[in-house]
């Protein structure tokens, strides 16, 4: 089963790096089943650091810190009442949750429309992105529709993004430490040479495949992934 796991991060952060995003939405429900919900909250936050890090060291001068810091602030109270919604609600309702918010990204990716937004609207789907995020480390899902309105290219969308998931990565990872939760080191070790390993090849195969096909699959993928926690 570990070798499933392993085959799911590395299958996995190859769709993030072609796609730009999908990843850890894709990523946990399976991991979820065969490592358990700590662990992989842990090792998923920890690989979206490591990334997010490698990107925001090789594009700092694309970072618009004003913007990037009023991200960050709501999304920490998010990522705080998400504690309430954790201890509860029932985990099977999580999930339940979780796999709806998932069909609806990859609904709203088949459609491509990019949705207009007021700075009310803005600031709750911040929020909400934040709960997301900590409780299942994918508030992207949910920021990708802000940010797409405040960030004009793709690289500076990227950028901000990381720096971003660099803040609140680091602040999740220090709570699940202070709490003291099992932490598997080995196969936390072998999670990284797999995301690397995913990052290499990822890298190599971009240029040759077609973008918007590729995108079109993960859509599909995670249509079925969203259904798989719902059935």
């Amino acid at each position: 089963m570990i070798i499933i796991y392993l085959l799911i991060i590395f299958l996995t952060n190859i769709v993030q790096v072609v796609s730009g995003f999908a990843g850890t939405m894709l990523a946990m429900p399976f991991s979820v089943r065969i490592i358990g919900y700590e662990q992989s909250r842990f090792i998923l936050n920890l690989l979206g650091l490591l990334a997010s890090i490698y990107i925001v060291i090789n594009n700092i001068r694309l970072v618009d810190f004003k913007k990037t810091i009023k991200i960050i602030i709501i999304m920490i109270l998010g990522i705080i009442a998400s504690r309430f919604f954790n201890n509860n609600l029932q985990f099977n309702i999580l999930m339940k949750l979780y796999g709806l918010l998932i069909i609806g990204v990859a609904i709203n990716q088949f459609v491509g429309k990019d949705i207009s937004i007021s700075n009310l609207q803005g600031i709750l789907i911040l929020f909400l992105s934040g709960v997301i995020h900590g409780l299942f480390v994918s508030g992207g899902a949910l920021l990708v529709i802000y940010a797409s309105n405040i960030f004009k290219t793709k690289d500076e969308f990227r950028s901000n993004l990381s720096l971003v998931w660099v803040f609140l990565n680091t602040i999740l990872l220090a709570s699940m430490i202070k709490e003291n939760i099992r932490i598997d080191y080995g196969l936390t070790l072998k999670s990284i040479v797999a995301m690397i390993a995913a990052f290499v090849v990822g890298n190599w195969i971009l240029p040759k495949i077609d973008l918007k096909l590729f995108k079109k699959v993960t859509n599909v993928l995670l249509l079925i992934t969203g259904l798989s926690i719902l059935l």
